[in-house]
């Protein structure tokens, strides 16, 4: 979206189940490039030849997908964490790979799109958002039984950014690697072991995107890797063939091109980001 939008805007928030919040502007006729992210993005579409806005719900999709707009568009989207799925969404995680689903009022707080739809500053319709969304979280029920495990799952396997063997997780769960398969299959739509090589991509990404400034928290790092074999060690895959081989299935180009396209397109200079919200709202 950074490469693909205009005048891309991100607040990183890290908190209830969200990972960050973003807007942009498409172009009609601008070809979309999506890669797997084990997320549910809720988006805000505003059509500035109609001037009507719709909220949709994009699902995480299992391969590299191109989508091509038809009209302009201003995007307001919210990215959340990796196998996070709010309460009042009617959609499951199943229903939702692969798939962009129109939320409508029954879904979602029709107030909330006509606040969005009438708030044109980035840092309000955050707000509003956020205002929306934990009123509608703190109504739901504690899970239980399969939704309890299926969070232990996620959560254990996020926390390890996807490197974690599944057998090991019957030890964590003390539930067998079968039956954890079936409630994940039946909940998400998608296996564990799919979702931890996401995950695992993801974190490629990033380091490709940000280099050490993804891995050391701000500080440059004179022993992160450069080469290409060594970075596939490092991010945990078992030689640079795989590293390659997992790269392209998601990504649709293998990490090198992916690179040199990051820097062609000026990738952190177009990325307008900020700590707004985790500053004055923390």
């Amino acid at each position: 979206m950074v490469l693909d939008g205009e005048n891309f805007m991100q607040e990183v928030y890290l908190k209830q189940g969200i990972s960050h919040f973003f807007q942009c502007s498409i172009r009609g006729g601008t070809t979309v490039r999506i890669v797997p992210t084990g997320c549910i993005d809720i988006t805000f579409l505003y059509s500035k030849s109609d001037g009507y806005m719709r909220a949709v719900a994009v699902g995480t999709f299992l391969q590299y997908t191109e989508k091509t707009e038809t009209e302009d568009l201003e995007m307001f989207g919210v990215r959340l964490f990796p196998g996070f799925h709010p309460s009042f969404l009617k959609y499951s995680m199943v229903e939702l790979v692969d798939r962009i689903r129109v939320l409508d009022s029954e879904t979602f707080s029709e107030r909330m799109i006509r606040r969005m739809q009438e708030t044109k500053s980035f840092y309000e319709r955050v707000g509003v958002f956020l205002k929306e969304f934990t009123a509608l979280e703190d109504e739901k029920e504690e899970p239980f039984g399969k939704r309890e495990l299926l969070e232990v799952v996620k959560e254990t396997i996020y926390r390890r950014n996807g490197l974690i063997e599944i057998a090991s997780l019957e030890e964590i769960t003390g539930y067998s690697t079968r039956y954890i398969n079936r409630v994940f299959m039946a909940e998400m739509g998608f296996s564990p072991k799919v979702f931890c090589k996401i995950l695992q991509f993801q974190h490629a990404v990033e380091f490709l995107n940000y280099g050490s400034l993804a891995w050391s928290y701000g500080k440059m790092d004179d022993n992160l890797p450069t080469k290409m074999a060594d970075i596939a060690t490092f991010l945990g895959y078992y030689d640079q063939p795989q590293f390659i081989r997992d790269f392209k299935k998601y990504a649709g180009i293998t990490p090198k091109k992916y690179l040199d396209m990051v820097s062609d397109g000026n990738y952190r200079s177009r990325t307008n980001s900020s700590d707004f919200y985790n500053r004055f709202y923390s």
